[in-house]
């Protein structure tokens, strides 16, 4: 169903039914084991381990090596449908604007509701902290617990791009006829 590259030679990924799969060799060889507990939805990884899986219900486990797998308590009954994995971090986001931070051996936790009713399609691991993407709105935080947004850099259009009040334009192909 979706998967995730963690490094040159290591990736993570999950079938439709409920298998997850971890290759440390470049795919030359795969590890499946079927997830029983819960119903997956993301995966990830950080280079040599540890491994996530989350999905519906809050289900959450975690792997060292991508072979065993640890379920984690539920911290949420929202289905969380994002996971990132990074330097001893493990943090997920759900579908109702729930988040879940835990240490990559599931100790040290964190959960509740992102702030402003913010619903993240996406998490990920920055420079000690914890970033969600909601839309156009990013917020970061190093706890788990306030957040800040995140301010980007303005963009500076190419020499083919327009700027405008909604962001870069150019010309281009819509099918066969030309658009914006």
């Amino acid at each position: 169903a979706s998967g995730a590259i963690v490094s040159a030679s290591e990736a993570i990924v999950f079938t439709k039914d409920n298998q997850v799969g971890v290759t440390l060799d470049g795919g030359a060889t795969w590890g499946f084991e079927r997830m029983t507990t819960g119903s997956v939805r993301a995966v990830a990884g950080a280079p040599g381990g540890p491994f996530a899986v989350v999905g519906a219900g809050g289900f959450y486990a975690l792997s060292a090596d991508g072979k065993g797998w640890t379920d984690q308590p539920r911290y949420t009954n929202d289905e969380l449908w994002a996971v990132a994995v990074g330097k001893g971090t493990v943090a997920a986001v759900g579908k109702n604007g729930s988040f879940v931070k835990t240490s990559a051996t599931g100790e040290e936790v964190v959960s509740g509701l992102l702030p402003d009713k913010t619903k993240a399609g996406a998490v990920s691991i920055e420079s000690g902290g914890v970033r969600v993407y909601a839309g156009k709105k990013i917020l970061e935080s190093k706890d788990g617990r306030s957040w800040a947004p995140v301010e980007l850099p303005p963009v500076v259009a190419g020499p083919k791009d327009l700027a405008t009040s909604q962001g870069l334009c150019a010309l281009g192909k819509v099918g066969k006829r030309k658009g914006v």
